[in-house]
């Protein structure tokens, strides 16, 4: 108990602290979105590109932040953002932010297990319930300085991917690395019905 406490209580650590990076440019991140290719992918319906659609702006730009310094690893992301300001980061995040929310199919996956660990998650094994952070509904939230990001309605293959990714610690851009140390306790079957319920989360009845 007192490790899960220990755990609980490093959550915060998940939120992306939040400097200036509310104030892009709408306009010019659209233009930039188009003349940086970012639509090519990011507006396709591809199993493992995430969306972006009414993301967190802050969230967003340090994610850009990190591909550009390397301390998150992708290599097309990494030469994508190696070029682009602080404004530049700004302006697309803040026109991805603008557009409307992702949303997924809306099917109720089969199964209860994805629905349990996003709302109660496991204490006994010293998991925490996605929603502490994530917000009730999965929309992501900005308090005390930390953005933390929109997973309702995510691909279905990103979410499978990069919780398999912070598992094995190929991702570890997390502060704290808190992520990792939550999705190491997930088993496959786990991973597998915690990111179909996100993809499919709100259904169109809780919207």
């Amino acid at each position: 108990m007192a490790d899960y406490r220990r755990l609980f209580a490093s959550l915060i650590l998940i939120a992306i602290p939040v400097l200036a990076t509310a104030d892009g440019d709408v306009v010019f991140g659209r233009e930039l979105a188009e003349s940086e290719r970012c639509q090519q992918c990011h507006d396709q319906v591809a199993e493992h590109t995430p969306k972006h659609s009414g993301q967190l702006a802050h969230y967003l730009v340090k994610q850009l932040e990190d591909f550009q310094k390397g301390a998150r690893r992708h290599p097309v992301m990494n030469k994508m953002a190696a070029d682009l300001t602080d404004l530049d980061r700004r302006d697309i995040a803040a026109y991805y932010a603008s557009l409307p929310a992702m949303q997924g199919p809306g099917v109720e996956p089969g199964g209860d297990t994805g629905r349990r660990l996003f709302v109660q998650g496991a204490p006994e094994r010293g998991l925490p319930a996605c929603r502490d952070c994530h917000g009730e509904k999965g929309q992501g939230q900005v308090h005390d300085g930390m953005a933390v990001p929109r997973l309702a309605g995510q691909q279905q293959g990103y979410l499978d991917r990069q919780l398999r990714h912070w598992r094995s610690g190929e991702r570890d851009n997390s502060p704290g690395k808190v992520m990792n140390r939550i999705a190491e306790r997930l088993s496959d079957a786990e991973i597998e019905a915690l990111s179909a319920f996100l993809a499919n989360y709100p259904l169109p009845d809780q919207r």
